[in-house]
């Protein structure tokens, strides 16, 4: 099943596949991104509102990090319940766990895993990629 915009949605198709897809009101960042067609509903629903971007480089940092507060330590300014927070606001509009809090270093579940892997390529179409850990030189 695919995801459709809302009628009342502006839609312009520049090339198959791709489409940029703007809502009438309200602002996530990403509307004018060419966000592939089939978003996962988890991915949608993280991704509306404000902030969209900053909530997926949140999720993607996490993992590879020994805990949240050393995750925090590392890129949210020391901040440790804020990005817990901030971890489980984003897990609660996915609908599901996307960290494995009981793993060492984290790691994603299976579904955080396909999650993490879409977020990323948002930040790549946004041009704000962040490498996982394991991935940086």
């Amino acid at each position: 099943m695919t995801w459709e915009p809302p009628a009342h949605w502006v839609r312009n198709v520049e090339w198959p596949g791709t489409a940029r897809v703007h809502p009438p009101d309200g602002y996530n960042g990403l509307g004018h991104l060419d966000l592939p067609p089939q978003l996962s509903l988890a991915m949608q629903a993280v991704i509306d509102g404000r902030e969209a971007l900053d909530r997926l480089r949140t999720i993607v940092q996490v993992e590879g990090h020994d805990s949240i507060p050393a995750a925090a330590d590392s890129f949210y300014g020391g901040r440790h319940s804020t990005l817990a927070h901030r971890i489980r606001a984003i897990e609660h509009r996915a609908g599901f766990r996307i960290i494995d809090r009981d793993t060492r270093p984290l790691a994603p579940t299976p579904l955080g895993r396909d999650f993490l892997r879409e977020a990323q390529q948002i930040l790549r179409i946004a041009g704000d990629a962040e490498l996982p850990r394991s991935e940086t030189p």
